[in-house]
């Protein structure tokens, strides 16, 4: 009983640091992709 408890408090971990990857990633792109338009321009 206590280590299931335990397990769901460390997979909110684990699924925040998910989210926070992905959103890095997305932020990444975006910045790649205004780069790139900056640099047509």
């Amino acid at each position: 009983m206590g280590r299931q408890s335990r397990n769901k408090n460390s997979m909110g971990k684990q699924y925040n640091r998910v989210q926070k990857r992905r959103r890095r990633e997305s932020y990444l792109k975006r910045k790649k992709e205004t780069k790139k338009t900056v640099a047509k321009v």
